[in-house]
């Protein structure tokens, strides 16, 4: 319902939203604040995410939006200028312990997560377009990493002979492995083909929030999930 000082007024805007319906330009422009919208994006259409994705955007949308002035902003309002604003007060001072910025990686992680909820957003006709189409990032730099020389290695093997843990920092050296995959290693993994030994890898394992209530009080739960990549 929309109610108007003139019969004129009244009048326009009846022509104006039957204008929008034609061209498929209408959205319903509603008062749903930046907040309310995240959570309803996040309970709704988050049904196929990975746990630890899900432990990221929870982390996002209640602690870094959450506590800032556009949580509470009209979802309508939240133009390209507004997020560009956000996002450079992350890379700058948007460090939870108040530290510092957040990475670049990390600011381009939480710009994905909204990217999405935009992207919805849209679709649901909330909003018109998506602001955060032509948001600039700051740019990721790749750190130069130093690996370890034979000699190293060996001094790390030697090192590791008789510890209890040895086993999985050589398997680690030697395969490249992501921490969460070697840690979901079982034997039945280990594998034979033409008399030559190889593992399969296929399992991640990780510790995240206990959304579910599965350890009956404990606050996070191990997790077995696909690998990240097929590769």
């Amino acid at each position: 319902m929309h109610y108007g000082k003139t019969r004129k007024e009244c009048v326009e805007w009846l022509e104006e939203t039957r204008h929008s319906l034609k061209t498929g330009e209408y959205t319903t422009n509603s008062e749903i604040t930046f907040k309310e919208w995240l959570d309803t994006w996040y309970s709704d259409y988050c049904i196929n995410i990975r746990p630890s994705t899900r432990m990221n955007y929870d982390t996002y949308i209640n602690s870094h939006i959450g506590s800032s002035e556009i949580a509470l902003l009209p979802l309508c309002q939240v133009d390209t200028f507004v997020l560009q604003k956000f996002l450079n007060y992350l890379y700058q001072n948007g460090r939870i312990d108040g530290s510092g910025g957040l990475s670049p990686k990390t600011v381009r992680n939480l710009f994905n997560m909204l990217h999405k909820a935009f992207k919805q957003a849209v679709g649901n006709k909330l909003i018109l377009s998506n602001p955060a189409d032509y948001v600039v990032l700051p740019k990721i730099t790749k750190p130069s990493v130093r690996v370890l020389d034979m000699q190293e290695q060996n001094q790390l093997f030697a090192a590791c002979r008789g510890e209890r843990w040895g086993i999985a920092v050589q398997l680690s050296l030697g395969t490249g492995l992501r921490i969460g995959e070697l840690l979901a290693l079982r034997h039945s993994d280990v594998l034979m083909s033409d008399n030559i030994f190889y593992l399969n890898i296929s399992k991640s394992l990780q510790r995240v929030k206990d959304y579910y209530g599965e350890t009956g009080g404990h606050s996070t739960v191990l997790h077995e999930s696909e690998t990240k990549t097929e590769n």
